[in-house]
């Protein structure tokens, strides 16, 4: 994920800086669901994390075009920026860093598992047909409390929906909600493995 700013909180900052065009790139970015994320251009900026002054890094900003999600919340500061940030700030800082941080932070440490459909039989769905399915996990460790489901396949002809859920733990295995949907105008069957 990129740092990207939105044309209104970019016209609110008290120095204006150059949108940079990427036209010559040809990139096209998507939004976490899949649509084409509109943008101007980028900026050349410093962050910084308040009450750290000694730690600045000079980033590129995406500029997007205004949108109902950005209205609250004009900049979002990319996973490449908190994890450099991880790098610079010592074990030491950690109570001088905002709470945010720290939890953005701690959010990098990520632990990747399967989930399998916990049904016997196979699971059918239809064309742009979305459902919620019982899955299983085994081996994860009891710390967690919350998953990211996401999909894991890119090549797949369904999607899972990204979505924060609890962990149901229960001895070894843990019980996951999952919500798919069929992308394709064909019906498809998800087999239990």
């Amino acid at each position: 994920m990129v740092t990207t700013i939105s044309e209104t909180g970019l016209n609110s900052m008290s120095e204006k800086a150059e949108i940079l065009h990427l036209d010559t790139l040809g990139l096209k970015l998507s939004t976490a669901d899949g649509s084409l994320l509109k943008y101007c251009g980028y900026i050349e900026g410093t962050l910084c994390i308040p009450s750290m002054p000694h730690i600045a890094l000079d980033v590129p900003i995406l500029v997007i075009k205004d949108n109902s999600l950005n209205r609250d919340c004009p900049v979002i500061v990319g996973t490449n920026v908190i994890r450099l940030m991880r790098d610079m700030v010592s074990q030491n800082d950690s109570d001088v860093i905002p709470e945010e941080w720290n939890i953005a932070i701690a959010s990098l440490n990520v632990t990747l598992f399967a989930a399998k459909l916990s049904s016997k039989r196979p699971v059918k769905l239809g064309p742009y047909e979305t459902v919620s399915l019982n899955c299983v996990a085994r081996g994860v460790n009891h710390a967690v409390a919350n998953v990211v489901t996401e999909n894991h396949d890119p090549s797949a002809n369904y999607s899972v929906c990204p979505r924060v859920i609890k962990m149901q733990q229960h001895g070894n295995c843990c019980k996951i909600y999952v919500k798919v949907c069929n992308m394709t105008g064909k019906p498809i069957v998800l087999k239990p493995k």
